[in-house]
Formats: C-alpha cells, structure tokens, sequence
C-alpha cells in the first residue's frame, strides 16, 4: 500500500480533558487503518478469475485508488488523521496470503478517547486536485503523473482494469476493460459508523472490507462490460465512471 502520511494528526475541535471519553491530545496511540478486498465472501486476489454472471469470469490486474481526509469521528469533535494516500490492492492481493493481511497503513500518534466512526474519501479532495504532480516531490501520492491528467487538469481518482472471460474458461480473455473516474464531480464521501475506544499504549486497527463484485452492480445485475469496456470520464462515457464510484460507497463497510 502506498501511502504518504501528511497529516498525522489534524485537530479540527477544541478537546476537553475534563471527560475521559473525549479524545485527548495529550494521550495518543498507534491506529492500523486496514482494508481486506473480498469477493463472493473470499479473499480477493488481482490476477485470478472470478465467477461475473451469464457463464463470464472476470479478472482484474488493476485496482487502485486514492483516499483522502481519513478522520475518526467522535460526536461533535473529529480527529483528521490523513490528508491524501493511495491504496494500490497489488501491494498486498497479489497472492491470498496478502490479500488474507489486507492492505495497512499505520496512523500514529492518535488521541485516546471514545469514538462513534470514521470518515474519509474516495479520489482526490477538491483542493488537492486543484494542484498538480509539480508541486510535490518524488514520494508524494500526489506527485505520479501517471495519475494525472494535465489537458483537463485534474487527478485520475482510481485505475480499475481488467479482463472479462466470455467463454467462462479462464483462458481466452476477450474483452479487456478500462475505467478511470477524474474530475470534482466523482470524489465519493464514504462514512462508516462504529463505537470504540482507544486507550493509551493498546494499538488499534480499523477493520474494513471491500467487495469487490458490489463495484459493477447495476440495477439489473452487473455492469455489461462487453458493451461498456471503457471510460476515461469522457461526455459520453461518464456513466460507467459514476456508477461505479458510486457503488464503491456502499462496497466499503467497516467489520462489526
């Protein structure tokens, strides 16, 4: 997982230390914020074949995709712990080993307390996609130019790619798909609502998963990538890119 880690912590309401279940600035620990990419309840691994619908199989070689503004929530008070990273699922879904770990990134320095959630984005937050490649140094998440697109400035948000197996085989591979949303219009908001607490020196991880088939759902089954392979956020292709952004909203929950 690839992953800059700009803002450890953003303080964004005055704490009290008055109330032990208010997080505190002056009591911090070690957060893993750790996603498992699933498909029909298994590990997700990129490069293998999976069961679509209509006798098809699909393979996805590649799946990433910023997030950004990742904030634990605490009832009225909310605790920003990064700014901008990018989840790249080959890091860590290249073989079921990795995929059974997950991808990680480690936030330290929290503050204790008592929180009801987290918040964060899919894509690239308005006022970081109003900058480009060029005003960052090698290393940034920011700083691939490979995910941006100067002539219509802005980030590509995600990168999903992949083949889809029409004769169900997983040999011939004859459709290839591409689907890359940009643009303000298709950053997602993503809020996931759970209790817990963090108590000095106990490390904590944040559980999420991400189905992997809920991304290409349609109202009548999957997405037809046979008759829509492709989207660069162009006029007439931006549908696809919509779609599935909005899909990744609800393809990403938090464990119980």
């Amino acid at each position: 997982m690839k992953y800059q880690l700009l803002l450890i912590i953003g303080l964004l309401v005055t704490f009290s230390a008055c109330d032990p279940d208010t997080p505190n600035p002056n009591k911090t620990t070690t957060v893993n914020f750790n996603l498992k990419a699933q498909i029909d309840g298994d590990p997700f691994v990129v490069g293998d074949f999976y069961d679509y619908e209509q006798g098809d199989k699909i393979q996805l070689s590649t799946l990433n995709f910023y997030i950004s503004e990742v904030t634990l929530l605490g009832g009225s008070e909310e605790v920003q712990v990064l700014d901008i990273g990018e989840i790249d699922l080959y890091d860590n879904h290249k073989d079921l080993a990795g995929a059974m770990q997950g991808e990680n990134m480690v936030f330290e320095k929290v503050p204790t307390g008592t929180y009801t959630g987290v918040r964060f984005g899919i894509g690239v937050a308005a006022n970081l996609n109003q900058t480009n490649p060029g005003d960052y140094e090698n290393g940034h998440p920011l700083s691939n130019t490979g995910n941006y697109w100067s002539w219509r400035e802005t980030y590509i948000f995600a990168k999903f790619e992949g083949q889809l197996d029409t004769a169900g085989n997983s040999q011939v591979n004859d459709v290839f798909f591409t689907y890359h949303p940009g643009e303000d219009a298709f950053y997602r908001t993503i809020t996931l609502t759970k209790d817990f607490t963090l108590e000095k020196k106990e490390e904590a991880t944040i559980q999420l998963f991400l189905d992997i088939k809920k991304i290409f759902e349609t109202e009548n089954g999957y997405l037809d990538i046979v008759g829509s392979n492709q989207s660069h956020t162009g006029p007439d292709d931006s549908w696809i890119v919509e779609l599935i952004m909005d899909n990744m909203v609800e393809a990403i929950t938090i464990s119980d």
